[in-house]
């Protein structure tokens, strides 16, 4: 509670709001379709398509949890900014090279919980309010 407290305090002030994810094992890969679908229809680009399905697919066949290791991976084959608000731990920046300026409306922003649901870490999508959608998956 304490954690979701601190990140909702750190979100506001940029009108941002989480979008909540379903916790079932693929949350990281759930929330980056889900901020490919929010950022101007990223997700239709054929080029940047292809390369997530390919990349989900060389993943899919594995219980293995996403993490910091995989959001690298995705950074550089998705050719995008990522930032990961965490209320418990410094936020992270992934993918400098691929920020468009100084604004995150382009970037994939996802949020790190470490202890909020019963499967242990998880991640939902960070969205502007006006695009709060409902769960993905």
């Amino acid at each position: 509670m304490v954690e979701n407290e601190r990140l909702e305090k750190k979100l506001e002030p940029l009108s941002l709001v989480i979008n909540e994810i379903k916790p079932d094992g693929h949350c990281l890969y759930r929330a980056v379709e889900d901020q490919l679908k929010v950022k101007d229809g990223d997700y239709d680009d054929p080029v940047v398509e292809k390369r997530f399905e390919s990349y989900c697919n060389e993943v899919e066949s594995t219980a293995a949890w996403g993490g910091q290791l995989e959001l690298g991976a995705l950074t550089h084959c998705l050719k995008k900014h990522i930032m990961i608000f965490s209320g418990s731990f410094p936020d992270v920046e992934m993918g400098k090279e691929y920020k468009s300026g100084e604004s995150l409306g382009s970037s994939i922003m996802l949020s790190y919980h470490k202890h909020a649901f019963g499967l242990g870490e998880h991640y939902n999508s960070v969205v502007p309010f006006e695009k709060r959608s409902r769960p993905v998956g």
